[in-house]
């Protein structure tokens, strides 16, 4: 490759795999349903997955994957929704803050906090070993492969938010910018946010720093020990780009994209 970037994005799909949606009495209430042969199997298979989608839209990261995917660098998309399997949150659920509302690698509330789904420790299991694990092991390859072709591997970590606070959200502040970047106290140097500040202000966007979202990828067996990777969080907000209320990409989009890609040529 002919780039150090490496291009994190891991809640862009919406894809909800057969294998891995919870089953029909972990998130269905009501238990009287019947199923009657194959055909009443998938009934209940897709009145799950209908379930989930009308999540999708406020919990899916919109088009990123189009929007950083720009030819610079590896790029490293999820396959499957965050609904599924959410491959940013820490493996073991006592280091992970977001386990405790039901929000840890495998949701049991949507994004107003109301239920879910109630898997069990089986699933969860399957999810990490089939999921999550390969994802991490995919980008600690990326980022080796990365660290002996450059010297270096920077770590961009690619997601959008709502532009209003969402319930589930710990930062309620309605005021928020256009672009946060999550930063690292030891991954994340000081001419990197400096760069990165001064590059979306220039193009007028306003520009916060862990603010409303903190914090930015790094592979484990890399983290707080090898200075050589970079990494930063870049969060666009939903508003810069979607149709208010909608998914639908608005008239911007393709100028935040030129703007991305002008970014990620010059950082």
């Amino acid at each position: 490759m002919n780039s150090h970037l490496i291009l994190n994005i891991p809640h862009a799909s919406t894809y909800l795999p057969p294998d891995a949606i919870p089953k029909p009495e972990w998130v269905l209430k009501s238990r009287s349903y019947v199923i009657q042969g194959m055909g009443g199997k998938f009934a209940i298979f897709n009145k799950v997955r209908e379930y989930f989608k009308k999540e999708l839209l406020f919990m899916t990261d919109w088009y990123t994957d189009e929007l950083f995917s720009n030819g610079i660098g590896r790029a490293l998309v999820f396959p499957a929704s965050r609904l599924i399997c959410d491959v940013e949150r820490f493996r073991d659920p006592e280091q992970e803050p977001m386990e405790k509302i039901g929000m840890g690698i495998c949701y049991s509330k949507k994004h107003n906090l109301e239920f879910l789904a109630n898997p069990s420790e089986e699933h969860r299991q399957y999810i990490l070993e089939r999921y999550y694990d390969v994802y991490h092991r995919m980008l600690s390859y990326y980022v080796s492969e990365t660290l002996n072709e450059h010297g270096r591997a920077l770590i961009l970590d690619c997601h959008s938010f709502s532009p209003v606070p969402l319930p589930y959200e710990p930062d309620q502040n309605p005021d928020r910018p256009d672009i946060c970047l999550g930063t690292d106290s030891f991954h994340t140097p000081e001419w990197l946010v400096n760069e990165s500040v001064s590059f979306f202000e220039n193009k007028g966007y306003s520009v916060r720093i862990n603010s409303p979202y903190s914090g930015t990828m790094v592979p484990v067996f890399q983290y707080k020990w090898n200075e050589r990777v970079e990494s930063i969080m870049i969060e666009l907000n939903r508003g810069l780009y979607l149709k208010e209320g909608t998914n639908e990409k608005n008239d911007y989009f393709p100028v935040l994209k030129q703007h991305i890609a002008e970014f990620q040529r010059n950082v």
